[in-house]
């Protein structure tokens, strides 16, 4: 369980109820989306002690990327069932 990120301690908070905010939206990862990754961490100067940021939660905004949920480019990589 711990491949998919499962964490007993945080058990309490999966049975809780979500519900999306906002339709569904499909963003392709290339140039201009916002992303940390292992790869940019890497090349921040060693001041910043970059070896040692770990478990990072941020969020980003997608607002105008991407495809929406109902669009034809989403339906075609997510068909409608």
């Amino acid at each position: 369980m711990t491949a998919v990120g499962f964490r007993r301690t945080d058990a309490i908070h999966y049975s809780r109820r979500r519900r999306l905010a906002d339709r569904p939206r499909l963003v392709p990862v290339a140039d201009g989306v916002p992303r940390l990754t292992a790869d940019a961490l890497a090349l921040l100067p060693a001041s910043f002690a970059s070896s040692g940021i770990s478990d990072v939660s941020y969020r980003i905004d997608v607002e105008g990327l991407g495809f929406e949920e109902g669009t034809p480019e989403f339906s075609a990589v997510v068909p409608e069932v």
